[in-house]
């Protein structure tokens, strides 16, 4: 069943132009150590973008629901081969912090895949960019980097965590340019999908990544000092 704009679809999609969303990171924690030098800081970042891409609808763009769907839809709306795509405000880390680590977490709240079902995600990061608001199937020809992780997700609804440590670090410094994640599953064209909630949902929902660090403290005024010429 499909949804007109602003309303609610009757899978609990919502379709249109939902409020904008002021998603802002958040400081979980920071510690500053004894000689006030350093600082451990715990900060959870939103995703900045997401959406996903339908191989069946594939002149459609998702940016404005609130879900991120993956693995083949294949009931109700027929959407054919789902894949979501996510992108993280990594400029909210300072470049020069020593990262411990990183952790994405995404809130899955409907699955169709069946126990013993063949279904595995597979995380690759993206070396291209993408526009949240107009990426469709058919215009993302991914120019994909090495996949990241292979994983046969839990079926259960709720929060799903994985470890993103050394491509954030990759991120932070530079080393790759951020231009997030796409996330597949298994595409044989049987209903066999995961549905996670985007960052239009609201009520917290959202996805995001908790980055530990340690950064330098500049807690000191500057010297100055004049010193006569020759």
């Amino acid at each position: 069943v499909s949804a007109t704009a602003g309303t609610l679809a009757q899978d609990g999609e919502r379709e249109g132009q939902p409020p904008e969303i002021a998603l802002e990171p958040i400081v979980l924690e920071r510690i500053v150590s004894a000689d006030g030098k350093t600082a451990s800081v715990t900060k959870e970042i939103p995703a900045s973008a997401d959406t996903y891409i339908a191989s069946n609808k594939p002149n459609n763009n998702y940016g404005n629901t609130t879900w991120l769907r993956l693995g083949y839809n294949a009931t109700g709306d027929n959407l054919g081969a789902l894949r979501a795509l996510i992108r993280f405000d990594m400029g909210r880390v300072p470049s020069r912090a020593t990262i411990h680590w990183a952790r994405f977490r995404i809130y899955q709240h409907t699955v169709t895949v069946r126990p013993g079902d063949p279904d595995s995600v597979t995380t690759r990061h993206l070396n291209d960019p993408w526009d949240e608001r107009a990426v469709t199937w058919n215009s993302h020809q991914p120019n994909w980097g090495g996949v990241l992780q292979k994983s046969n997700p839990t079926l259960s609804i709720g929060w799903i965590e994985a470890d993103m440590t050394e491509l954030v670090k990759e991120w932070v410094s530079g080393q790759h340019p951020n231009n997030g994640l796409t996330f597949l599953a298994n595409e044989e064209a049987v209903e066999r999908q995961r549905i996670f909630y985007s960052r239009e949902q609201g009520g917290g929902l959202h996805p995001r990544v908790v980055v530990n660090y340690t950064e330098h403290v500049d807690n000191h005024p500057p010297r100055v000092s004049v010193e006569s010429l020759p």
